[in-house]
């Protein structure tokens, strides 16, 4: 039989039942092997070690957990969507090279600043939510030629400058409740040409 933290990794999974306690490890591993989407939400992950088990996920949510460091996270290559929010991150590093991802959310969380080095592991990214972080800059963008969305609201950027010059196919940039007051930035905005949403308020 598996401890009850396995257990409840693969209920929140949708791969067992909460009472399901009959079950081995190589039953175990073959549920997780077939887990593509997985939610967890209220620290209801007590061990995220575990989701190195999890290799095929294509989706994952985790929400309101203290995940501090994200490195359990790194066997998890074949992601095209990851939400790690409301997790207590100090930093991006850590979060696994995904090259499919797509869709990459960090809001609320305690990241200070956007890892060149973490996001030129993503190459294929669309969406990017990071907002209600002490973020203070736009950087490391400029391998994420496939960028749609980037959400910064609340942070403390305060400057746009020339930093979203590589992101061409951006369509939709949320700085509401940002300090960005320059209008040296307007220029750089107005080149962004596939821009059709921009939010300062």
């Amino acid at each position: 039989m598996i401890p009850p933290t396995k257990i409840a990794a693969l209920y929140w999974a949708g791969q067992a039942a909460a009472d399901e306690a009959d079950l081995d490890d190589i039953e175990y591993q073959k549920r997780c092997k077939r887990t593509t989407k997985a939610s967890f939400f209220l620290n209801a992950l007590t061990d995220t070690t575990l989701l190195a088990h999890f290799t095929n996920l294509l989706n994952l949510d985790v929400h309101m957990h203290n995940l501090n460091n994200p490195s359990a996270l790194q066997h998890l290559t074949r992601l095209t969507s990851l939400a790690l929010t409301e997790c207590t991150l100090t930093t991006m590093r850590g979060l696994p090279a995904a090259p499919a991802l797509t869709r990459l959310d960090l809001s609320s969380n305690r990241i200070p600043r956007l890892e060149p080095a973490v996001l030129a592991g993503m190459p294929l990214l669309k969406t990017l939510f990071a907002s209600e972080n002490p973020i203070r800059r736009i950087e490391g963008l400029d391998n994420l030629a496939h960028l749609e969305t980037l959400h910064l609201a609340r942070t403390e950027i305060s400057y746009v400058g020339e930093a979203l010059r590589a992101n061409a196919e951006l369509a939709e940039l949320n700085l509401a409740a940002c300090d960005v007051v320059d209008f040296k930035d307007i220029p750089a905005m107005a080149r962004l040409g596939a821009l059709v949403r921009l939010s300062f308020a």
